[in-house]
Formats: C-alpha cells, sequence, structure tokens
C-alpha cells in the first residue's frame, strides 16, 4: 500500500511531522476509522493507524484535480514500471 510505504519513508528520513494527501475517500476514511476495514489489507491499516498516531501524521482527502503532481509521478511510474524505481531527493528533481 502506497501510503504505508511513504509514512516509512518519511519515518526512516526524519520527514515529520507531515500531512498526507490522498485522493481517495475510501482510504482516508479507513485510516480514520469511519469505515470497516477490508480484512485484507487490515494488518496495513493497523501499521499506518499506529504510524500516524506515533509521529503526529494528518492524513487527508483531496480531489484528483488537486493532486495532479501525485497523479503525474503515479503515471510516470506506471510507464516506467519493471525498469528502475525512480526515487526523488527534492522539489527540483521532479519532472
Amino acid at each position: 500500500m502506497a501510503i504505508k510505504e511513504g509514512l516509512q519513508y518519511c519515518s526512516q528520513g526524519n520527514f515529520l511531522p507531515l500531512i498526507i494527501e490522498t485522493d481517495s475517500l475510501v482510504a482516508q476514511k479507513v485510516i480514520h476509522g469511519v469505515w470497516e476495514v477490508p480484512w485484507q489489507i487490515t494488518s496495513d491499516i493497523r501499521h499506518i493507524q499506529t504510524m500516524i498516531r506515533s509521529h503526529g501524521v494528518e492524513v487527508v482527502h483531496v480531489l484528483r484535480e488537486g493532486n495532479s503532481l501525485v497523479d503525474g509521478l503515479t503515471k510516470l511510474f506506471v510507464h516506467f514500471a519493471g525498469i528502475e524505481r525512480q526515487q526523488y531527493q527534492n522539489m527540483q528533481e521532479l519532472p
């Protein structure tokens, strides 16, 4: 799950506190415990919830139109999937 991997990356790099913006209303509601967790991802969601509480992370919902940078990075990743993992260290490196 991308949110879990992103949280782990930010925690290891000490990029905290942070605000996670997701265009998935389902993910945001499940993480906040408003909606029931699908059993297949229960352990991932519990891990995310624990990290959020311990690191002061906020998870907010944004419309896909407001999330164009992440949408573009996702499309870039899908385009290059299987070739090499891209990792950007700062905003200037972004395509």
